[in-house]
């Protein structure tokens, strides 16, 4: 199978967005005991706090993680992962906001690949001297995969609810 990076048309960003915000729902809630609603509504929230202008947004950059499947002989590209990465026009540094295979490709040995590829865009193209991000603690699959990617702890976010 073959991987590679595309940009986001319109479409794609919405449906994009659409999947981080649901994804990025069930991820909160066990952290601040929230019902469904409550979190998609947080969630979109802060997407749309980030994002005031989209993908028009200074200092965003999004890419799709296109396959080409070995055994497509209609070499159909299909997406099957995001990342989503703000760039700090000051020291050129990025922060990774959002990656993931989407449901119907986890599991399949993929998401190395596609970091790898993440990487390199950001250190060739644009030019990314280091990259950060911050993870949910019981998130593991993502835990994982950024220790295998080579990141390193350097701190604990601790939160306590107060109200």
């Amino acid at each position: 199978m073959n991987l590679y990076l595309a940009s986001l048309g319109d479409e794609q960003f919405v449906a994009a967005c659409e999947q981080m915000i649901g994804c990025f729902a069930q991820l909160l809630r066990p952290t601040r005991n929230l019902t469904v609603e409550e979190a998609v509504a947080e969630s979109a929230a802060q997407v749309q706090s980030m994002l005031p202008r989209g993908k028009e947004t200074p200092c965003q950059h999004f890419r799709q993680v296109m396959l080409i499947p070995s055994s497509n002989y209609l070499n159909l590209h299909q997406a099957i992962g995001f990342a989503w990465v703000h760039i700090n026009p000051r020291n050129n540094y990025g922060v990774l906001c959002w990656f993931e295979i989407y449901e119907p490709w986890q599991g399949q040995k993929l998401s190395q690949p596609a970091f790898t590829l993440i990487e390199k865009w950001l250190r060739e193209e644009l030019k990314v001297p280091i990259l950060n991000l911050e993870v949910f603690s019981h998130n593991l699959p993502a835990n994982i995969l950024y220790d295998h990617c080579g990141f390193q702890k350097i701190g604990i976010v601790m939160q306590k609810k107060l109200i």
